[in-house]
């Protein structure tokens, strides 16, 4: 079980590492229904995984490393629909 020390280290690196679009309300308020709607549009035509990302999947990624990951330290897991793949040199696709 992990100790109740490693969590403000995590929230940190959580606040620090947010980026990319998550459907969210708070998201919708801020960007507007029609930015939203187009950001969102984008990143399902963009993305390998043809998906934008939802608050359940980021769930499931924080409770794969809370309860099934207990031999894994010092990782970070990509959630991005496989967004950070466009980023890679040809030969490495």
């Amino acid at each position: 079980m992990m100790s109740r020390a490693v969590f403000p280290a995590m929230k940190k690196q959580w606040e620090d590492k947010q980026e990319g679009f998550i459907q969210t309300r708070w998201l919708l308020g801020g960007m507007g229904e029609a930015n939203y709607n187009k950001m969102k549009d984008m990143q399902e035509q963009t993305t390998p995984l043809l998906q934008a990302g939802t608050t359940a999947q980021m769930a499931e990624a924080v409770l794969f490393f809370l309860t099934s990951a207990s031999n894994i330290t010092g990782e970070f897991l990509i959630v991005d629909a496989g967004m950070h793949l466009a980023s890679l040199p040809m030969k490495a696709r």
